[in-house]
């Protein structure tokens, strides 16, 4: 089962409400993760066996992100195309991983699997 905190919190960019933090994982398949850099949003699966954590994806100085799927099970990590903009919630609806974000102004939804 996983257990997820957060701590360093700070925002993105000065004056954004989106923030960057590090990231303290426990459970039984966590990979290495100190070489990027994560939002302060995460899911995880009814049972907790299952967590997803959003990478921030900063390129050309334009925002984006990638949603990181973390499985005990089957003690596999699977990642997303890059989003362009912001995200701002996620979860798991119906069996699909659903990302609520914001690009250019305009809240988007999307499903995907992971």
């Amino acid at each position: 089962m996983y257990k997820v905190k957060f701590s360093n919190e700070m925002e993105i960019r000065m004056g954004s409400p989106y923030n960057v933090a590090d990231i303290h994982i426990a459970g039984v398949f966590v990979p290495q993760l100190d070489d990027y850099e994560f939002q302060d949003k995460y899911a995880l699966s009814s049972d907790d066996t299952i967590c997803l954590l959003i990478q921030w994806s900063i390129q050309q100085n334009e925002p984006g992100f990638i949603v990181w799927k973390l499985s005990e099970t089957d003690q596999e990590l699977s990642k997303s195309d890059r989003f362009e903009g912001c995200c701002d919630n996620i979860g798991f609806k119906n069996g699909k991983v659903e990302v609520f974000f914001s690009k250019n102004g305009k809240a988007n939804v999307e499903k995907i699997e992971l």
